[in-house]
């Protein structure tokens, strides 16, 4: 049985590093062109989330700035 491999994926830089390897791996042809247009898909669709979710971390952490200054 082939042992499963987990994935991490906790920053864009590691998004990164895996959207190259998938590249290189359709290239080698170890992956299908479905399953890589599909993994291509999830990983925009996650990178999306991960940068819209640091970017609201700023602006709340900006806004909260706004108010102590403002008080």
């Amino acid at each position: 049985m082939k042992k499963l491999q987990k994935i991490r994926l906790d920053n864009l830089g590691q998004i990164k590093r895996f959207y190259a390897r998938l590249i290189n791996d359709l290239n080698n042809e170890l992956v299908t062109e479905n399953k890589a247009k599909t993994l291509t898909y999830m990983l925009n669709s996650y990178a999306n989330i991960f940068a819209n979710y640091e970017l609201e971390a700023r602006v709340n952490e900006l806004e909260k700035l706004l108010k102590e200054i403002n008080k």
